[in-house]
């Protein structure tokens, strides 16, 4: 028989005034949807979906020079903290790097 569907809730908040910032998280059927993060400081962004894995469950939230802050990232699994991550994000000007002023959460994003 088919496993339940897990509910994923997606929670991003940077402590600092940015602008420009964006989450993107994995949706149902191994999708992703980007969106932009609030611009004020401390501001929660969530977004829910429905995985059948919750080792599936992963978002990237991004920054871009000249801002930069402290970063939280959770990810709770039917309403139980799942993954959290909190670091500081200092985007480098000129760096090539895709990863560069991001911070990874959960599972690589596909693609």
């Amino acid at each position: 028989h088919d496993a339940l569907p897990i509910y994923i809730t997606y929670r991003a908040r940077i402590d600092a005034l940015t602008t420009g910032s964006q989450a993107t998280f994995v949706t149902n059927g191994g999708q992703t949807s980007t969106t932009g993060l609030p611009t004020i400081p401390g501001n929660v962004f969530e977004a829910n979906t429905v995985l059948p894995d919750p080792q599936q469950a992963g978002m990237r939230i991004v920054l871009h020079f000249p801002y930069s802050a402290n970063v939280h990232c959770e990810i709770d699994v039917d309403d139980n903290v799942f993954a959290q991550v909190d670091q500081m994000v200092r985007p480098a000007l000129g760096n090539s790097d895709p990863m560069n002023g991001t911070l990874q959460c959960g599972a690589p994003l596909p693609g």
